[in-house]
């Protein structure tokens, strides 16, 4: 009478520690005894499913951790692209800004006409910093809503008549000149 309520105790005490692998020994009772063994091995072999199951899903659930984890890494390596860039594309300006103001500052034998073409690159520099800016801030906006853009002409001459000067006043005390040549109709 007892070995079979030993045997009932010890399933169940495995089952806890999750020691589903053992073969139960078939014990054919119709008594309460057989039917708590009988329920023992059903709830035996729901564990065992669930457990597989658990691991579907955990496996499942690193699965998609590691997928979004390379997604994050390569949108972390975009930003710092992205930063790179700005960070360049804003020191531009400013260096044309800088090279301006430090010949107007420094040089007294400048004549008027060199003046003002030194204050106009100095504009024209800051100018674009705070274009650069502006579009810095219509960037992040489209993370939030989106942004219309509005397309304009530009004339292509001037924008490089432009780049050359600004381009010029960054290298006026070295041997590198700048030229363009223009085949537009």
């Amino acid at each position: 009478v007892v070995e079979p309520i030993v045997s009932a105790s010890a399933l169940a005490d495995r089952l806890g520690t999750e020691d589903y692998g053992r073969n139960l020994t078939q014990i054919e009772r119709t008594d309460e005894i057989g039917i708590l063994m009988a329920s023992l091995r059903r709830l035996r072999t729901k564990l065992r499913l669930q457990r597989r199951q658990n691991h579907r899903l955990m496996d499942s659930l690193e699965e998609k951790v590691e997928q979004r984890t390379q997604e994050l890494t390569k949108a972390l390596d975009a930003k710092d692209k992205f930063l790179a860039a700005i960070s360049h594309e804003l020191r531009t300006p400013l260096h044309s800004i800088i090279a301006s103001l430090d010949r107007l500052g420094t040089s007294d034998t400048l004549s008027a006409e060199q003046d003002q073409r030194y204050v106009r690159l100095a504009r024209r520099g800051s100018v674009a910093l705070m274009h650069l800016i502006n579009e810095l801030l219509d960037f992040q906006k489209l993370a939030q809503r989106d942004v219309e853009l509005y397309p304009r002409r530009e004339q292509l001459s001037e924008l490089v008549a432009e780049s050359l000067e600004t381009a010029a006043i960054l290298f006026e005390e070295s041997n590198i000149r700048f030229a363009s040549t223009l085949d537009i109709p």
